[in-house]
């Protein structure tokens, strides 16, 4: 009887002890690996893909990551591009090697899929309508319902039958209103590239978007 009670005793001390060591593994090992996610965000465009630069410091190293809710391709250099799908919400798991050997999750990462801002030329959507007297003294702007926050516009591009127009800000360049003012009524003017900054400092680049020019001494009701 003495014997299985000491036995007992013995199980349930070695039990406890384990799961202290392991406690302190686990804190120690958090503390020692600081896992550095580069550009830092909260979101990714629904439709694209994103590339992370995912690095550790310390004595641990990064061994790879898994990703739920969308693909990862890994690349060189402590890249990694995510591919959104269907999903709403990205998780993406960091996983990290101790120079013992051990694996373990070192970084849970959370990013929420959104739809691309909605951009406009004078407050004019994408296939719709502007006046050529508009139109040539309008700025784009970019909106998102899902962020709430302003989306600044660093530059984009007008391409013309033989050229291509470059304006470093949301504006139209003074050659860009020119080539607006020779568009005959219900031509289109096609912009390009441009560049979004949102608001928490990550950039992008958006796909184009066209508006249908009207003479505004033909028609009065855009």
């Amino acid at each position: 009887m003495k014997f299985i009670t000491l036995a007992v005793f013995s199980l349930l001390f070695s039990t406890v002890y384990a799961q202290k060591d392991e406690k302190d593994l686990v804190f120690k090992i958090k503390n020692d690996s600081k896992i550095k996610v580069t550009p830092s965000t909260s979101f990714i465009l629904l439709g694209k893909s994103k590339t992370f630069r995912i690095t550790a410091s310390g004595a641990n190293t990064v061994t790879r990551v898994a990703v739920s809710g969308a693909s990862v391709e890994t690349q060189a250099g402590g890249l990694y591009k995510i591919s959104t799908g269907q999903s709403e919400q990205i998780l993406v798991n960091v996983y990290a090697k101790t120079p013992g050997g051990q694996e373990f999750i070192a970084k849970v990462l959370k990013y929420q899929v959104i739809p691309m801002p909605t951009l406009s030329v004078g407050g004019v959507e994408k296939d719709y309508a502007i006046t050529k007297a508009k139109l040539v003294s309008a700025n784009l702007s970019a909106t998102s319902h899902e962020l709430g926050k302003v989306i600044q516009i660093q530059s984009f591009e007008v391409r013309t039958d033989t050229d291509t127009l470059f304006s470093n800000s949301s504006s139209l360049t003074a050659p860009m209103r020119k080539y607006a003012n020779t568009l005959q009524d219900g031509s289109m003017m096609w912009f390009y590239n441009v560049k979004c900054q949102f608001p928490d400092g990550t950039e992008e680049i958006m796909p184009f978007f066209r508006v249908y020019v009207v003479d505004s001494k033909r028609r009065n009701t855009f």
